[in-house]
């Protein structure tokens, strides 16, 4: 048992290493430039913005650093878009007259080149001048054979030995357009190797390259090529039913990577190439391509392609590529591409793309895209692009633009449309309104004020938050028969009452504890409603007048007059003494009700 754990884990890890060699690197070649992006750049360079492209989705590109733009600001924002469209809009603005950018698909990569338009002007009419000259093609030494009989196998074989030569079954080519184009670009950049433009755009251009690459390697590749396509054809061949105890020990055999199963039974683990319809595994399920269907492994469900359907593992669900699906894992999840569905986990959920759906888990939703749907976790939601909807979380919140809310202990975002909700929240800017003790809105709103009323000779405060709502921190003091001083928090609301928003109205509610000279321990509030009109003077300095409301509420006893109560306040317009009584003790409780007012001045 123990052998056999450690050939699955050792596997594993090569087979995820990435020095796979797939015989379907064309294919995914090809859907490469079909796979959706979502992309929000404002102001970044070309530069910035494909490497973003090549982290994010794993795209290759190759380009001349002296032939492109590089440093030129792009602002775009897609969602969902594919590969090819969204380099469409990215270039088609930095196109002019004189220069085309365009780009290719080459072995996996996707090459750029700018062409300039004069340069090819000026190679056509060298080339016509040319042609008005009689011209000799060359030809080669020996005439080209190319043998037809041999059917099994998708490339000619090429030969120049004239006595193989058979009259049924061979065409003698005198005339070979290609091998001519091809020495005539080899025999060009030789000559204009000092003149680099010319040469980085003949390399660059993908026509020729492919001729070459072909041509160069169908001798020496022939017998690969063929052996690709038969594994190929193999790999697209179903069976109804494959029981395996442990690769390659079952009913596939050592071809069970090239078979594409309806029903696959993995005694204890099994290596097979697809399954469309179910797969059950005792300890694992490893496919080589994709899931299509149901798919439950005891300890882990491992899938090289594309998920979709269900899955569940006691440990782990990993997925190579993009998920449409439901993922259920007592540990974690770990996708390669974009999904959408549901994932839970023990611990952690992990996407390397966008994500759209719902997130659950113990510990931590980590997504290296954006998300449009729910994360909630026990400790943190990390998210590289934006949120539309909603994070969750008992500790922490991250994400780059939200759109919706952030609801944690601490969140942080660039830009906030919507609210967040939390002991601190951290953001460059807010359109909502941010609730929390701690709100820090890099573009919001902060001042710090100094002023005087009847109640608080002096007092210092500091506003932070946004507009729509924000906090307050104040401390006071009251100089008369008797130093008394307060420590308060607060709330506010303002707007502007003029066009040019230099006055704004609004209201402030407060509260304070009272200290009798030294710190008192018994019930002693201050309360205050303000209604405050501010007019910023400068840039730096505004002055406000703030008519109020005040309520002190205390059970202070003042042995030497036998009464209760604060004489915080100078005046009241209404005064109360309330005793009640119980077994245990008395509660005396003195309310007092007035009218003042604040003016000060912030900066």
């Amino acid at each position: 048992m123990k052998n056999y754990f450690f050939f699955i884990l050792s596997f594993l890890c090569l087979y995820f290493s990435g020095s796979e060699n797939s015989i379907f690197a064309q294919t995914n070649s090809k859907i490469l430039l079909e796979q959706p992006v979502t992309l929000f750049a404002q102001h970044e360079t070309l530069e910035s913005v494909l490497s973003d492209l090549s982290k994010k989705y794993n795209v290759r590109f190759s380009y001349s650093n002296s032939r492109l733009p590089l440093q030129r600001k792009i602002s775009l924002n897609v969602v969902n878009i594919p590969l090819k469209e969204v380099l469409t809009q990215i270039f088609e603005p930095l196109n002019d007259e004189n220069t085309q950018i365009q780009f290719r698909l080459i072995n996996g990569q996707i090459v750029i080149q700018a062409k300039s338009n004069l340069a090819e002007t000026d190679i056509k009419k060298e080339e016509l001048e040319k042609d008005k000259k009689p011209q000799i093609a060359s030809l080669p030494k020996d005439p080209l054979v190319i043998d037809k009989k041999d059917k099994t196998s998708k490339t000619a074989s090429v030969s120049t030995n004239k006595d193989k030569v058979d009259k049924d079954g061979v065409e003698l080519i005198e005339k070979n357009a290609i091998l001519d184009s091809l020495e005539k670009i080899k025999t060009d950049s030789l000559k204009n190797i000092a003149d680099k433009e010319s040469l980085e755009n003949q390399l660059l251009d993908s026509t020729q390259i492919e001729n070459i690459n072909s041509l160069s390697s169908k001798e020496n590749k022939g017998s690969e090529l063929a052996k690709n396509d038969s594994l190929l054809s193999a790999f697209l061949d179903s069976t109804a039913l494959q029981i395996t105890l442990v690769y390659p020990l079952g009913t596939n055999g050592a071809k069970s990577p090239y078979k594409n199963n309806r029903f696959s039974l993995n005694l204890l683990a099994g290596y097979n190439g697809s399954v469309t319809g179910f797969e059950v595994g005792g300890f694992a399920n490893i496919l080589k391509k994709d899931i299509k269907g149901f798919q439950v492994g005891g300890f882990a469900n491992i899938v090289g392609g594309k998920a979709t359907g269900f899955q569940s593992a006691g440990f782990a669900n990993i997925a190579k590529d993009s998920v449409l699906a439901f993922q259920a894992a007592g540990f974690m999840n770990i996708n390669g591409n974009y999904t959408k569905g549901f994932q839970g986990a023990g611990f952690m959920n992990v996407v390397n793309g966008d994500f759209t759906g719902f997130q659950g888990a113990g510990f931590a939703n980590i997504v290296n895209g954006n998300v449009k749907g729910v994360q909630a976790t026990g400790s943190m939601n990390i998210v590289k692009g934006n949120v539309e909807g909603a994070q969750i979380s008992a500790g922490i919140n991250i994400a780059k633009n939200v759109k919706g809310v952030q609801i944690a202990i601490i969140n942080r975002a660039d830009t906030v449309r919507g609210s967040q909700i939390g002991i601190i929240n951290i953001a460059d800017s807010v359109t909502g309104v941010p609730i929390g003790l701690i709100n820090f809105v890099k573009n919001g709103y902060r001042s710090f004020d100094v002023s005087a009323s009847e109640g608080f000779h002096t007092a210092l405060s500091y506003n932070i938050g946004v507009n729509k709502f924000y906090q307050i921190v104040s401390a006071g003091i009251q100089t008369s028969n008797k130093m008394r001083w307060g420590l308060g928090v607060g709330l506010g609301t303002r707007f502007p009452i003029t066009k040019n928003q230099k006055t704004h109205a609004g209201f402030e509610l407060m509260a304070y504890h009272i200290n009798e000279e030294n710190w008192t321990n018994e019930l002693n509030l201050l309360g205050q409603l303000k209604f405050k009109i501010h007019h910023q003077i400068s840039r730096q300095v505004g002055i406000f007048i703030a008519p109020t409301l005040n309520v002190t509420v205390s059970q202070i006893y003042n042995s030497e007059t036998n009464t209760y109560g604060t004489n915080f306040a100078p005046y009241s317009f209404i005064e109360d003494t309330t005793t009640i009584s119980n077994s245990l003790n008395n509660t005396t409780t003195n309310t007092k009700i007035w009218g003042g007012g604040f003016i000060g001045i912030s900066f």
